[in-house]
């Protein structure tokens, strides 16, 4: 039985970041996770090998790690062929998407772009202030006796 903080340094995790993995395993590792003195979580080592499994799955195919859940869910259950073909169309599904969200974040930020550079070009055109100011700064320090 090993503590979070073990089972994260063991997988280059934060804590939170193993935390996050349990959650979204869902149930799976309920069996293999106990509570220790002072409530804290004592992993398994078969719960550190599905955790391991599912940074594989997600570093191997480059996927987040719901879509890394996934697969390793269905591996555990028995239908891994099924739950990759979804993953794999959703993937190519998700990669259109993403092109399209680039493409308008490129078009967004040219206008941001262009509208700094008319705004920049009215700045530069404004007169240059007078030194009216620098006057009466003057005088009033002479009245002053600075």
């Amino acid at each position: 039985m090993q503590t979070i903080e073990r089972v994260a340094a063991s997988l280059g995790l934060s804590v939170r970041a193993v935390r996050l993995r349990r959650d979204a395993l869902d149930g799976i590792l309920d069996a293999h996770i106990r509570r220790g003195e002072k409530n804290e979580l004592l992993f398994t080592g078969e719960a550190l090998a599905i955790l391991k499994r599912v940074e594989d799955v997600r570093h191997g195919t480059s996927s987040s790690v719901r879509q890394a859940v996934d697969v390793v869910r269905g591996e555990l259950q028995g239908n891994s062929d099924g739950v990759s073909r979804q993953t794999e169309s959703s993937g190519a599904s998700s990669s259109s998407e993403l092109q399209t969200v680039i493409e308008d974040l490129r078009r967004d930020r040219d206008a941001w772009r262009d509208l700094a550079v008319k705004l920049q070009d009215q700045v530069l055109a404004l007169p240059r202030p007078r030194r009216r100011w620098f006057g009466l700064l003057r005088r009033s320090r002479a009245t002053a006796g600075v």
